[in-house]
This record gives structure tokens, sequence and C-alpha cells, in this order.
């Protein structure tokens, strides 16, 4: 073998790891949220489901989260400051749960969890826990501080369902009543 056929050889070898990771980067895109770094709608679907499967006989439960006031914080501090925030909201929700639950951005200011060998009641404290620690944050913009407040629907497999589609509804709506009572 001659220099210029080991220097081709080598050129290719470079050119199929590149191609290689810029697969991996395109796979992992398909599944993350790229402003927050969580999982997006599909990797939490993907996600949950193969949980779901591999923990037939184990609970699960699903936290659903709406920020509260998050409009403003866009109007107001703009776009950017409204990233940093979502950036923080799902640092600041993963901090709060354990390895092997997972959060999900699911578009817009809205997240949910899916916790494993979890009962209703138990996903209720991890709720409330989220719900605290953004009430108590303040993130600050130019020099200011925004609160930020959740709604919060939880789902658990306790209820009778282990479908996950099922559990999502019942913990977005169950966050929606909850969204609905705040402004009465």
């Amino acid at each position: 073998m001659n220099a210029r056929n080991c220097d081709e050889c080598l050129r290719y070898a470079v050119e199929v790891r590149e191609l290689k990771q810029r697969i991996a980067e395109l796979e992992s895109l398909a599944f993350k949220d790229e402003l927050t770094g969580v999982l997006n709608r599909r990797g939490f679907v993907e996600e949950a489901n193969l949980i779901l499967s591999l923990r037939k006989h184990h609970d699960v439960a699903v936290v659903f989260v709406d920020l509260d006031d998050f409009k403003p914080v866009n109007d107001t501090y703009g776009h950017e400051a409204g990233d940093m925030l979502l950036k923080k909201v799902a640092f600041l929700m993963q901090a709060q749960i354990r390895t092997g639950d997972i959060v999900a951005r699911m578009g817009g200011d809205e997240f949910a969890i899916l916790l494993t060998d979890t009962d209703l009641e138990s996903a209720i404290r991890v709720a409330k826990k989220i719900k605290k620690t953004l009430r108590e944050y303040r993130f600050g913009v130019n020099g200011n501080y925004v609160k930020i407040g959740a709604s919060i629907g939880v789902s658990s497999s306790t209820q009778g369902t282990r479908n996950l589609k099922k559990l999502l509804r019942i913990a977005d709506k169950e966050m929606y009543r909850r969204k609905k009572k705040k402004k009465r």
C-alpha cells in the first residue's frame, strides 16, 4: 500500500466518523428539546412507553406542569429572558427527581415528568415540592427579579391505567382544573 492510498483511507475514516457523529446529533435533536436540553414530547413518549413496557408491575406517575404568568416574562423582558427562564425551570425540575425519572418540555411553557416506582400520593408530594421550588426561586432579569408559579396535575397507574396517553390526559385535565380554580 502506498502513501497515497493510506492518506485516502485516513480521509475516508475521518469522513465516516464525522458522518456518524452528525447522525448521532440529528437523532438526539429528534428526541431532545434544543432549548432546555431535556426530552421533547416525542422523546418523552418514546422513553415513557419503553419504561411502561419494561416495568409492567411497577407503579408510575405523570406530573404535568404549566407555568403561570410566563407570557408577561416574554412580553416585558423579551424572548431571550423567557428562554433563560425555561432552561432554569427544566434544571430545577430535574434537580427534584430521581435518576430513572424523566423530564420533558412538551411545548411552550408546559413540562411533563414521568416518575417511576411512584404511587399517586408520592407523586403529589413530588409535585408540591416542584411547585414550592418554582414559587420560591427568584429569576434575575436586568436587575429585576421575576417569580414564576405553576399549575400542576398528577396522574398515576394506581388510578387504573398504564396507558401513557390516558395518564397524560388525566394529569393535563387536573392541571387545567387547578389553573381554572386559581383564576376565580
